[in-house]
């Protein structure tokens, strides 16, 4: 049989290696946690302790000191997601000794997997809300009129809006990023906020960055969601990879000889994956407008 030569780690290596170098959302997650994930349902645990007390010493009369008892504060991860991909070749045989042809095919795989993820996960962000209903105009609200229009004033505003809230929240100033969508991007170009420049200063994992605004790398996605399928209302997310956690994992990678689907050989690949906001202050969401 052809599939006799088709080497699955060498094939799965290879898209774990293209995977970060096109990936967003995910690479700006906190991916420490990744472990043994098998199938949808596995669970990550995240491992923290509780908070630390700080007590008052009195030099000459303080003799008993009170030992705090460390208090596990673990969350756990649920791998909600299993998508998989499958081509068919005429020979995997073939794919072998031409690398060049299975490399393609692996890379347009890693790219639409990676779509698949960094959409997932947009719009998750994109439908939390960390104000808990209180509908804050602060970064912008999906209402009519409740966006915030990209003119310098109103986007530096919101920016500085969200430090604010980080601020207020502890959230770390060095790390925080900012996702936009590329219409946002070029209205910010056109506003002066942003230059129309390629910014290769600040890479995470491939990522780049198109500036740092207000404390916040700024990061430019496709696949960021829209307030409305016809509207002009584009969701933006600031945040910090201390609060939400990302796991993935390529769960199988196989060929199989097609017998009753047709003549040829066809590879498959399962991909896992699932995402939890630990820390809910650290993801904020905002509506800017076109």
């Amino acid at each position: 049989m052809s599939v006799n030569g088709f080497i699955p780690v060498i094939w799965a290596d290879q898209m774990l290696d293209i995977l970060p170098r096109v990936q967003v959302a995910a690479n700006l997650c906190n991916r420490d946690y990744e472990g043994s994930i098998s199938a949808v349902g596995d669970t990550v645990r995240i491992s923290e302790i509780g908070d630390i007390t700080i007590n008052n010493y009195v030099k000459n009369s303080t003799t008993n000191l009170t030992i705090q008892e460390l208090t596990d504060a673990s969350q756990h991860l649920t791998i909600s997601r299993a998508r998989y991909f499958s081509f068919k070749l005429d020979s995997v045989d073939n794919a072998q000794t031409k690398p060049k042809l299975m490399e393609k095919a692996m890379t347009r795989a890693a790219y639409n997997m990676k779509d698949d993820m960094d959409t997932w996960l947009l719009q998750a962000w994109s439908s939390f809300d960390f104000f808990q209903g209180l509908n804050s105009t602060l970064l912008g609200t999906s209402t009519a009129g409740g966006e915030i229009s990209v003119t310098s004033t109103l986007v530096l505003n919101a920016m500085s809006n969200a430090a604010r809230i980080h601020d207020a929240n502890n959230v770390p100033t060095d790390g925080r990023w900012l996702i936009i969508s590329p219409d946002i991007k070029m209205d910010m170009v056109m506003a002066g906020i942003i230059s129309d420049r390629d910014n290769s200063n600040y890479i995470i994992n491939g990522t780049k960055s198109v500036g740092n605004f207000y404390g916040y790398e700024t990061y430019v996605s496709n696949n960021v969601a829209r307030a409305g399928a016809a509207s002009s209302q584009h969701y933006c997310i600031f945040g910090h990879s201390m609060g939400v956690t990302f796991a993935q994992q390529l769960g199988e990678m196989e060929a199989w000889r097609l017998t009753a689907e047709g003549f040829g050989d066809a590879v498959k690949g399962l991909n896992l994956y699932g995402m939890k906001i630990t820390i809910p202050a650290c993801i904020l969401r905002g509506v800017f407008s076109m």
